[in-house]
């Protein structure tokens, strides 16, 4: 028995080096315990319950112990019962006879990543308790002095003025987001700069990147961009604003907001007329990144993944639009549809759905729409096509 566990072990440990190369793996120690008559009897049953148990606690920490008991089923079901998609490694120790039990010490190593995608392609990352958290990581350059200010790699301006203009954006957006549910963390206030990894204190950042910062601190919303000073074109002694802010989801890194604005100031000293025209424009373009942010989260797209369902088959307009209310009415997740290519014999949709294409392309299948024959043609990881025959 002993041999076979160990040859199982070895196989798996193959199958899954290659896809969990690039991830970084946290291992977990635990003990089991379980009533059996042999102790392969009782190996087997303790590796279950352990790798269950720790499943389940990995989940409620990511979505918290409201989320999951409102989504117990789906959560037990979809998740903590495939668990070796992001628990790939599992190490049994020996099990030892203690009274009428048995007990064994179980290692694991753990993808937070996988978790986190398989989270977020059942619909639960942002089913959390308490308001969606934004952290804000603009960088501030002042290219007429050569200085620039960025609070994740403390940069340190001897004057302050980067850092008070950095306090004066973070303020208008903690305003403006805070007045419709959002909770925006204040980096200068909360001293957040100590507490980042040296890994990631850097200007570029990669899909994964923005992905850690959301899992560091816990937050469904990074806001990324600049805001550059330098002496205007148009207005002598005067200067120019160049703004651009962007709210990326770190789930699915998907944008959910954009502003890009530039301002000149009047002529004058370089800190008093910057200071007089910041004012105003942080002002506007929070409210507008504000609204577009806010937009997303009552269409109920914060959070979903955007797909593309091309629907294949001889529809009019008529039955199309039938087609699309029929869909959305039974499929709740998605959030919204928009035409996005017509050609002959085929529509391609653009939609928000709160999982992914694997996950609809399921729903599809068992769904009985009213009035059509809906079979699915093939799926990839961003477009489902379905074939359709009106009846």
């Amino acid at each position: 028995m002993k041999k076979t566990m160990s040859a199982v072990i070895i196989m798996l440990t193959t199958v899954f080096t290659v896809a969990f190369a690039q991830d970084e793996l946290v291992t977990i120690e635990t003990d089991g315990t379980a009533k059996a008559e042999s102790a392969p009897e009782a190996s087997k049953n303790i590796l279950a319950s352990v790798t269950a148990k720790v499943a389940r606690e990995q989940i409620i920490e990511l979505i918290g112990e409201k989320a999951y008991n409102k989504n117990k089923n789906l959560v037990e079901n979809r998740i903590v019962r495939e668990s070796f998609k992001f628990i790939p490694f599992v190490t049994p120790g020996s099990p030892e006879r203690v009274g009428a039990e048995w007990k064994m010490k179980v290692t694991m190593r753990i993808s937070p990543q996988s978790l986190r995608e398989m989270v977020n392609a059942n619909g639960l990352l942002f089913d959390t308790e308490g308001p969606a958290a934004v952290v804000p990581m603009i960088a501030i350059h002042d290219r007429v002095r050569g200085q620039q200010y960025r609070w994740w790699m403390n940069d340190v301006d001897e004057k302050k003025t980067l850092q008070n203009v950095g306090q004066s954006l973070h303020q208008q957006l903690f305003k403006e987001l805070n007045r419709h549910g959002f909770y925006v963390v204040r980096p200068h206030s909360s001293l957040l700069a100590s507490t980042v990894p040296e890994t990631y204190r850097n200007d570029r950042f990669r899909p994964d990147d923005i992905r850690f910062w959301g899992q560091f601190y816990n937050a469904q919303i990074i806001l990324r961009g600049d805001v550059r000073v330098r002496e205007s074109t148009a207005i002598s002694g005067g200067y120019q604003l160049a703004i651009k802010l962007s709210a990326i989801q770190t789930a699915n890194n998907r944008t959910v907001g954009e502003v890009v604005r530039n301002y000149d100031t009047e002529s004058g000293n370089q800190d008093v007329v910057v200071r007089a025209k910041l004012n105003t424009a942080f002002a506007e373009v929070a409210k507008d990144l504000g609204i577009q942010v806010v937009e997303a989260w009552q269409r109920g797209t914060l959070g979903s993944n955007r797909l593309r369902l091309a629907v294949r088959g001889k529809l009019g307009p008529k039955q199309l639009n039938e087609l699309k209310s029929q869909l959305t009415k039974s499929v709740r997740e998605i959030k919204g549809v928009r035409e996005r290519l017509i050609e002959v014999g085929s529509v391609t949709y653009e939609i928000d759905y709160s999982g992914g294409a694997q996950q609809l392309s399921e729903r599809l299948k068992s769904l009985n729409v009213p009035g059509f024959n809906v079979k699915v043609a093939d799926v990839s990881e961003t477009q489902i096509a379905i074939e359709v025959r009106a009846n």
